[in-house]
């Protein structure tokens, strides 16, 4: 059972809007059709590179995990992670989760945005549980907090019986998300780096 924190409010009267360049143009960008998504991503700080032996990757085809979610969340809102590193999400696999993305995970749980779940009096947050297109597309409506038609969702033919199906509609229909040439949604896809870095593109893009 997923289970919701709410401290939204005062999380956000502490963002920290400068976020520091993690990495301009990460080495293995060019490898993917997202490349320019990649890079102004990455130059605006929202997604996180590896530095090895000087230079910068950011793996463009391996999977989005939550703990990798909730920290591109974190600091595409702009909390401020020194905040919420005295705030425990009272979970039973905290230690699992990765300093590194820590406290994004403790951000976006206190916000109310990523559930933790409950399975007979067991909290646990799953930090490298890896998450499917329906899943974002849930995390991210709820985020932007608007309904929209669903008209140019009616297109996708394998949309209709998903547990997310509002929330994908909105997505497709702010243009955040797209489906595929032969008609498809693919909500159980796992999602991949690069295509959260179109997300958060096309996300920044809408905002402007």
């Amino acid at each position: 059972m997923a289970v919701m924190c709410a401290s939204a409010v005062l999380l956000f009267a502490n963002r920290n809007d400068k976020k520091e360049p993690i990495c301009p143009t990460p080495c293995d960008s060019v490898l993917s059709s997202v490349a320019g998504e990649i890079d102004a991503m990455c130059a605006a700080g929202i997604m996180p590179t590896s530095s090895i032996d000087g230079r910068c990757y950011f793996y463009p085809t391996v999977p989005v995990t939550r703990e990798y979610f909730a920290y591109v969340l974190a600091r595409y809102l702009g909390i401020d992670d020194g905040f919420t590193s005295s705030l425990s999400i009272g979970v039973n696999d905290e230690n699992d989760i990765s300093p590194r993305f820590l406290g994004g995970v403790r951000s976006v749980v206190h916000a109310g945005l990523l559930p933790i779940y409950e399975d007979c009096g067991i909290y646990v947050f799953c930090p490298t549980e890896e998450l499917t297109r329906s899943q974002v597309a849930e995390v991210m409506a709820g985020m932007v907090g608007q309904s929209v038609s669903s008209e140019k969702s009616d297109s996708f033919c394998d949309i209709g019986d998903d547990e997310n199906a509002s929330a994908i509609d909105t997505m497709i229909g702010l243009n955040i998300m797209t489906g595929f040439a032969d008609g498809t949604f693919r909500p159980e896809n796992i999602v991949t780096r690069q295509e959260l870095a179109h997300i958060f593109y096309r996300l920044c893009e809408m905002n402007q």
